[in-house]
């Protein structure tokens, strides 16, 4: 249950909206990405980037990190979880699983999925198991 967001801000125009990409899963992602398309013009470049985003999403962007009952650090990666990097030929990890939130590069996860002996592919969707949690994933096929 968790998002993150990569940011590309302009040299030129560092107090403009910078370019925003969501990770994480789709449910979680695609209210932001819906609201700020919606309320892109309220961005103000008098306020800083976090005091915008705050604004325009509704939701705190910077957390603290919790501890659980063992005193640990939740931890989170946006590196995808089949080849450990997060680029990959300039693409950035842009699936995640929804019940483990481990995320993947399309590529990545239809190349693990297509080596699993009880993964099916229809149409132009591959389903199988989440290499983290064995839950059923899918992604489409790469182009």
């Amino acid at each position: 249950n968790h998002v993150s967001v990569q940011l590309c801000v302009s040299v030129a125009h560092p107090r403009s909206l910078p370019q925003c990409h969501f990770l994480g899963t789709s449910r979680l992602t695609a209210p932001l990405n819906a609201l700020l398309t919606e309320k892109y013009e309220e961005w103000d470049p008098d306020r800083s980037i976090v005091s915008n985003l705050e604004a325009i999403l509704g939701v705190s962007v910077v957390k603290s990190r919790s501890a659980d009952s063992e005193g640990m650090a939740e931890e989170w990666s946006a590196e995808c979880a089949v080849c450990y990097s997060l680029h990959l030929e300039d693409a950035l990890p842009d699936l995640t699983c929804d019940h483990c939130s481990q995320a993947f590069h399309v590529q990545c996860l239809y190349e693990w999925l297509c080596n699993l002996t009880n993964s099916r592919q229809s149409m132009n969707v591959i389903f199988g198991e989440c290499p983290y949690c064995t839950q059923l994933i899918s992604c489409k096929v790469p182009s």
